[in-house]
């Protein structure tokens, strides 16, 4: 996973690229140790335990957020999905405080020689921007490489932040996001169909 993404056209420095996938190139994908945010477990996305569990069977150690390895810096890898959230997801007051320690703590992990990764899905926050703002800024400096789902979210991200091309870019190929909202029309139409049958009950709707 970690040691054969794809790198695009964007200018990716072979170099940083090489760094970061020292530990794939010396000990085998089974040597690598990520620690990703969210972890296992998500209240609002099953995602993270599905990608969890495959890597694991790939062969990457993962490290748990509320670890003693996490809190002693003993991994190589962090992948941020939503880094955003910590201050646009939170109370005001947490958000002020909880932010800033976040960015101590990647820093710290940044002199010890962890690689950070971004996997980029909301390019530009809505909410609290004036916290959002300068926090963003400072993560998108310290990150060694950003991965984006879709041609459209990068090249967004790309326009708004250009210093981000002399950082690694790598792509995996993901559906639009976000996707079209349905019609409440729509929705309320296919519910009835599924729903006829009294033998049938309807418990989700993807679409």
């Amino acid at each position: 996973a970690y040691s054969a993404l794809p790198s695009n056209d964007v200018g990716a420095s072979n170099a940083l690229r090489g760094q970061i996938m020292k530990s794939a190139d010396t000990r085998g994908i089974q040597g690598i140790r990520v620690m990703p945010i969210p972890g296992r477990h998500h209240v609002q996305n099953s995602y993270f335990s599905l990608l969890w569990d495959a890597l694991e069977r790939a062969g990457v150690r993962m490290i748990d957020v509320r670890t003693t390895a996490a809190l002693t810096l003993r991994y190589d890898l962090m992948h941020l999905h939503f880094p955003e959230h910590l201050v646009t997801e939170r109370r005001f007051h947490s958000a002020l405080v909880l932010g800033p320690l976040f960015l101590v703590y990647v820093l710290a992990a940044k002199i010890t020689g962890i690689k950070l990764v971004w996997t980029v899905h909301e390019v530009t926050p809505t909410r609290r921007q004036s916290l959002a703002r300068p926090y963003l800024w400072c993560l998108r400096r310290l990150t060694n490489a950003f991965i984006f789902m879709n041609r459209t979210t990068e090249d967004e991200f790309l326009k708004q932040y250009p210093v981000v091309r002399k950082t690694v870019v790598w792509r995996i190929l993901h559906s639009s996001y976000p996707v079209a909202k349905i019609s409440t029309e729509c929705r309320q139409a296919i519910r009835a169909s599924l729903s006829k049958d009294a033998n049938r009950l309807l418990f989700g709707f993807l679409g």
